[in-house]
């Protein structure tokens, strides 16, 4: 995926891409079954078929993110977004691509959350409603939401647990994998694969 064209505007100084490495990203791309309030449960959650949505579910404020406390989050976006800087992470266990919006929609910079390599803990994305303004043809779960903190975060792609046929299933439906971001030096591009 080539994304920034729109955001990558100062190169000033020799700089030739920037970038910031973090645990985890500044969202919580979470969901859990009603009336769950921790994830707690996530490792017994049932994994969906391939191509399957989770049902019930609603986002949660699950503080292993860097999506609390919005303040110091929404702080920490201004910096990069001054910056110009893209945003490299892990940790939530879920590979994800995603814009940040701190006062709208997009108007921060970007990041990738690469998946957990063995997984155990399937964290997903399964929001009740679609998103706003999705690219045509996405998933259900990607477009514009708010986080269970209430952060705003567009997301253009996920990589949630379903119910791969490979070897050994237990490891394969739970979302493992590992993410590559290449950086192209002469067109100024991040390439992102998930």
């Amino acid at each position: 995926m080539k994304f920034l064209d729109e955001w990558a505007a100062d190169w000033r100084g020799g700089v030739w891409m920037k970038c910031v490495i973090s645990q985890t990203i500044f969202a919580n791309l979470a969901t859990l079954p009603k009336p769950a309030n921790t994830d707690a449960v996530t490792p017994g959650l049932p994994i969906e078929p391939v191509g399957g949505h989770g049902r019930n579910e609603i986002p949660t404020a699950d503080h292993d993110s860097n999506g609390w406390p919005q303040s110091g989050r929404n702080a920490a976006l201004r910096a990069l977004r001054r910056g110009l800087a893209f945003h490299v992470a892990g940790d939530q266990h879920l590979g994800s691509t995603i814009r940040y919006g701190i006062d709208e929609w997009n108007d921060a910079g970007w990041a990738v959350c690469v998946p957990a390599v063995a997984n155990i803990f399937p964290r997903r994305w399964y929001p009740p409603e679609p998103g706003r303004n999705p690219r045509p043809h996405d998933a259900r779960c990607t477009g514009e939401f708010l986080d269970g903190f209430g952060n705003k975060v567009t997301v253009a792609a996920v990589f949630n647990p379903q119910a791969f046929p490979h070897e050994p299933r237990p490891l394969h439906q739970r979302a493992p994998g590992y993410g590559i971001v290449r950086f192209d030096r002469r067109l100024r591009r991040i390439h992102v694969t998930n």
